[in-house]
């Protein structure tokens, strides 16, 4: 039918985006169905739907049902031979009906199942059929294209992961090899469980790694994925209790409490949320973190919290935040403004009073006692029941500073609590980000960063010095000592990732601020024997450290050495070597200059030509 169909073209859509698992959604299923799946009642809800497939004549109708089978065996249940059986009963309905879009989302179903299990020679001849069985440039040819090609790419691309690993096993530079053989499995070869492990084995073998909290947090976030709340919910409890001050604690606290929600465990659901509050004041989804801590209340029957809550929700944060970068994560993405204030506004009955000048009193005390959470949670209330005085205009200039002083002092604590600790310096770690990026203190971070370098994890004192070599690079203009940071991490933590970051910043310094261009060479040179540190951009762009650097070189014998015969090597091999690289416009930019100069107009014209033609098409 009609609702099929346009659902069958928005997953085609989608299937372009990439394949990691699906996540949790019953927006594909009639409302009993959906009941049944919300609940965990799969098998009930398969036999419903066989039941009631017995008596449907129409063939599209049939369609329908069968991917809702299809799809609960896929999502929920994992059983991929099942599902594989389904979709290809979708196929065999009719060479007339159902129509061309449920013929081939069921094939590219049928393709993603073998993908997880896989078999993905099968899924890329799938692919392949699909865009040769449709004229080119059609939607249906061009998806099915980009997806072998992506496919086949990730495989080339994980075969050469395999065989840098076999080079560093054994080095922290191991680590960064297993997170880009994750991003392949979890995105373009849509193989969580293989994710999974390669995250797992990051937080087992390197659990004092920087990279661990991240991992940890994406097992638990590709089991909600698979639907495995259970699952979920234990390793997000694991990177709070192992990385209770890392950027992913928070994360983690958040969606714990919305699969508790899912669960229907209200009371837990609450438990986390209020944690979050409580404990990681700074935290950029703290508003939904109150919409949700509402919700929970109202399921309670809990009126008065839930009017407290929503209070804060709505006159804390929705009425002073002109971008609402956080509104998908209340389930109201794109949604406007006003729509959500006046639908949480008319779910708030009644107020609780309080005098403005007594809150802003004990808060301003509170604050100049240095109890700062106590001086957050006053201010919030103060703002929250009376966004119109004068006081809560001056609470809300003030708020963001006393929420990272909060945060803290909570760090502090487990400072005290674990003294001498990896957890401790992860703690001083976050301490100095506050200071850096939120109090532009950079006196005060630079101290913390100093106490995370006389750590005993060289990772960590990597880090935390590539932090401050950034400090002095950038906020503070003290170049040479910025140079002398950057020469400590290059000799005394060859091995890491930072050590290669180091060079480049290095090679910046030289070019930019020193005016010493050949010690910039040697610097961006240094890189190349590193192992590359890809990013994968979309659209088939891959970008990297020794990319940027080669770029940065070449740059360097034009604008500065102005040896152009140099620099022409240089860009040459970036557009023979790196096609996929997002510099390539700039690359021919610069040759078309450099022959432009030489006087060959023609060899000019044609660089510039490509400059044109690859600039419509890079993300850079």
């Amino acid at each position: 039918m009609i609702r099929r169909a346009a659902l069958a073209l928005m997953l085609i859509l989608i299937l372009t985006a990439g394949s990691i698992a699906y996540p949790r959604d019953e927006a594909s299923f009639d409302g009993r169905i959906a009941g049944l799946i919300d609940s965990g009642r799969y098998d009930e809800a398969i036999s419903r739907l066989q039941s009631r497939l017995k008596s449907i004549k129409d063939k599209e109708l049939a369609a329908d049902t069968l991917f809702q089978i299809g799809d609960i065996y896929y999502k929920y249940l994992h059983d991929y031979p099942k599902a594989l059986e389904i979709y290809r009963k979708i196929e065999r309905l009719s060479d007339e009906t159902p129509g061309e879009a449920y013929v081939a989302l069921a094939k590219m179903l049928e393709a993603e199942v073998l993908c997880r299990t896989g078999e993905f020679e099968k899924a890329i001849g799938i692919y392949r059929d699909i865009s040769r069985s449709y004229p080119p440039g059609t939607l249906y040819s061009r998806v099915a294209r980009q997806k072998y090609l992506n496919i086949r790419n990730a495989l080339r691309n994980l075969k050469e992961q395999q065989k840098v690993m076999e080079k560093v096993r054994g080095t922290p530079l191991e680590v960064q090899i297993h997170l880009q053989m994750a991003e392949l499995f979890k995105s373009e070869l849509n193989r969580p469980e293989r994710a999974i492990q390669e995250y797992k084995l990051i937080a087992e073998k390197f659990p004092t790694s920087p990279a661990a909290p991240e991992a940890l947090w994406w097992v638990g976030y590709l089991y909600a994925s698979l639907n495995m709340p259970e699952k979920a919910i234990s390793a997000y409890k694991e990177v709070v209790e192992r990385y209770p001050a890392s950027k992913f604690d928070a994360e983690a606290i958040f969606q714990m409490g919305r699969l508790y929600m899912s669960l229907g465990n209200y009371r837990e659901a609450a438990k986390a949320f209020k944690r979050l509050i409580t404990t990681r004041p700074a935290f950029w989804k703290l508003p939904a973190a109150f919409y949700w801590l509402g919700v929970c209340y109202e399921r309670m029957d809990d009126y008065g919290e839930a009017i407290d809550s929503l209070k804060a929700f709505t006159n804390v944060y929705l009425s002073r935040q002109e971008h609402i970068i956080w509104a998908g994560d209340i389930g109201k993405h794109s949604e406007p403004k006003l729509k959500i204030e006046t639908e949480v506004t008319a779910r708030i009955r009644q107020l609780e009073l309080k005098l403005p000048e007594s809150l802003w009193r004990r808060a301003s005390s509170a604050m100049k006692e240095g109890r700062f959470s106590q001086a957050t949670e006053l201010f919030r209330k103060l703002i929250s029941l009376f966004p119109d005085s004068p006081y809560s205009a001056e609470a809300l200039s003030t708020l963001p500073k006393v929420e990272m002083m909060a945060e803290v002092q909570e760090c502090r604590r487990i400072i005290a609590q674990n003294p001498n600790s990896a957890v401790s310096a992860i703690a001083h770690f976050r301490i100095a980000e506050l200071y850096e990026n939120g109090l532009s203190d950079y006196k005060r971070a630079l101290k913390e960063y100093q106490a995370v370098a006389r750590s005993e994890d060289d990772l960590w004192k990597a880090k935390a010095l590539y932090r401050m070599g950034m400090i002095y690079q950038e906020r503070l203009k003290r170049y040479d000592e910025a140079v002398r940071i950057f020469k400590r991490i290059t000799d005394e933590f060859p091995k890491t990732e930072y050590a290669m970051m180091a060079y480049y910043q290095m090679g910046e310094l030289y070019r930019k601020h020193l005016n010493r261009h050949k010690d910039a060479l040697v610097a961006y040179s240094e890189i190349a024997s590193y192992p590359p540190h890809i990013r994968y951009l979309g659209d088939g762009f891959v970008d990297s450290l020794v990319d940027a650097a080669n770029f940065r070189i070449g740059r360097t014998y034009f604008e500065n050495l102005h040896d152009v015969k140099d620099a022409l090597r240089v860009f040459q091999e970036i557009v023979r070597s790196n096609p996929r690289s997002p510099r390539l416009a700039a690359a021919y930019v610069f040759i078309g200059m450099i022959y432009e100069q030489q006087g060959k107009t023609s060899e000019a014209i044609e660089a510039y030509r490509k400059a044109v033609d690859k600039i419509l098409e890079s993300p850079i």
